[in-house]
């Protein structure tokens, strides 16, 4: 059987001073990095909310008129996607890698929070894995402070 092992956190601390500012920084970038070139795109739509198109409307009509089922859509809408950022960690804490559980645990905050701090939508995780798989900060609530 393979040796004991654990993934469980070994405590909480503050951040440091260096690791908000790390935080910042990262933000900016993950700002830029998840801002894409607006690309428009245009769907129709046989009903409402969106623009009304007088071709489609007058085609409608005429369909209804001729005893078809309408097809024409007389409605169209542009909407512009904002993709949202999917960002993790994964740290295999076995014991070649204990000198740098501190530094992973480190940059998982610094992650977490600049993605809380960007303009676009973003998300991150971080697990580490050893005999087991543990996550450290979670998909929905990032982390305060």
């Amino acid at each position: 059987m393979f040796g004991g092992g654990t993934t469980a956190p070994a405590g909480h601390r503050a951040p440091t001073a260096a690791e908000r500012t790390a935080a910042r920084v990262l933000a900016r970038a993950l700002s830029t990095a998840g801002t894409r070139d607006r690309v428009a795109t245009k769907a129709t739509a046989p009903l409402p909310p969106g623009r009304s198109r007088m071709r489609g409307a007058l085609a409608r009509e005429a369909q209804l008129v001729a005893g078809r089922i309408p097809t024409a859509e007389p409605f169209t809408r542009t909407t512009v996607p904002t993709p949202p950022l999917r960002l993790g960690i994964a740290c295999d804490v076995t014991g070649s890698m204990a000198d740098f559980t501190r530094p992973v645990a480190s940059a998982a905050w610094i992650m977490a929070n600049a993605a809380r701090l960007t303009t676009v939508p973003a998300t991150t995780a971080t697990v580490t894995c050893n005999y087991e798989v543990r996550p450290i900060t979670y998909p929905a609530p990032r982390p305060h402070g």
